[in-house]
């Protein structure tokens, strides 16, 4: 049965956030709402973690291709128990080691307080912990390339505020294959094979901007890893993917076991008057693909014959299409008429003339209690 609670719980770290190396102090207090603090109740707490993707002023150095996020707080990684003082209060204290993850870390701690009336109460706190003192990103300048041609990438570092710094780094790419095995399930698994084509370094400048240029000789899916060392000897890295085309070569994307693959488009945003590049990770070597714009319905269709199974689909960019469209497409393959894969990919347009600047405003700076306040 439900049992209105007695007393709060408070959970709060000493500091908003840390850097890898650091050592974490964290108190739990709990006290009765009349006042009186829970002295000497149960204290049992779970510190949880979870990936961190850093905002970069600039999204597109967001690494949205590889988030592994877990559900809830987390994943657990420490837990303890012990007795509050007399002030209801209990200290806890971590060192802030993530050395072994390859990005910061979001730390949640849960701490459930037991009353001597076996009451217990949770409060939880949330804290970020960095991966060095700086952040890299990466990304190249268009998502999908041709085989043979140049493809250059754009570098960003900032600090922990997001304020440009400059940086030594090194880089590896690294062309990814998949090959797929039955499980001793009866399922299909897919094992990531990778093999690193070009490496180098690269320096950014005070405004926390580089660039380094790898030319794909295959086509195939790319990842790009940077690397970096901070002034405490902590290891930092960013991560980038490009999508390579080579028409007349059977390339080796990673398909599910379903009727879905996967679309690419070469950008993040475009422009009316723009071409979007899609790139169409097919599993058939020849196919008929009804590639379809659509948002609220159907705005365009048409057929495109694909003689490999990278094609790329050009899509002309409409200022109706504004602020988003969707290409859509479903493949049937030439040899069997009855295999068919769908894809999907969305087009996010940009565009000024439909650009509103909205502000909100009291009409007073402070009111009293009861007053009514105008916006």
């Amino acid at each position: 049965e439900y049992r209105k609670p007695e007393y709060a719980v408070e959970v709060r770290f000493d500091r908003p956030d840390y850097i890898n190396g650091d050592t974490i102090r964290a108190t739990v207090n709990a006290r009765y709402f009349f006042g009186a603090p829970a002295a000497g109740a149960q204290v049992r707490w779970i510190l949880y973690a979870n990936d961190y993707y850093f905002p970069f002023p600039d999204e597109s150095f967001r690494d949205l291709f590889t988030e592994r996020l877990f559900y809830g707080y987390g994943r657990e990684i420490a837990r303890g128990e012990g007795l509050a003082d007399e002030t209801g209060t209990f200290q806890i204290e971590l060192p802030a080691d993530i050395s072994s993850e390859d990005r910061s870390q979001i730390f949640t701690l849960e701490a459930q307080v037991t009353d001597p009336a076996a009451q217990p109460v949770s409060g939880f706190a949330t804290v970020l912990v960095h991966r060095g003192t700086f952040y890299v990103g990466v990304r190249s300048e268009r998502y999908v390339a041709q085989a043979g041609d140049p493809a250059t990438f754009l570098v960003r570092t900032v600090d922990t505020q997001g304020e440009p710094v400059a940086r030594e780094l090194t880089y590896i790419v690294e062309h990814v294959t998949w090959q797929r095995r039955r499980a001793a399930d009866g399922f299909f698994e897919w094992d990531e094979v990778r093999e690193e084509v070009a490496s180098g370094s690269v320096t950014t400048d005070d405004t926390g901007q580089g660039r380094f240029t790898f030319t794909p000789e295959e086509g195939g899916s790319y990842r790009v890893t940077l690397r970096g060392t901070d002034e405490r000897g902590n290891r930092v890295l960013g991560f980038g993917w490009l999508w390579v085309s080579r028409p007349g070569a059977f390339i080796g994307w990673r398909f599910e076991d379903n009727d879905r693959i996967a679309l690419v488009a070469d950008a993040r945003t475009y422009r009316p008057g723009d071409t979007a590049r899609v790139l169409v990770q097919s599993p058939y070597e020849r196919a008929t693909a009804l590639v379809t714009i659509e948002r609220s319905g159907i705005l365009s269709h048409r057929l495109v014959e694909l003689d490999s199974n990278s094609a790329t689909l050009e899509v002309p960019i409409e200022g109706r299409y504004f602020p988003n469209v969707y290409v859509s497409t479903v493949l049937i393959a030439k040899d069997d008429p009855t295999g068919f894969k769908v894809g999907i990919a969305e087009l996010r347009v940009e565009s000024q003339e439909h650009r509103i600047q909205v502000t909100v405003k009291a009409d007073r700076e402070e009111y009293r209690p009861r007053e009514e306040v105008t916006y």
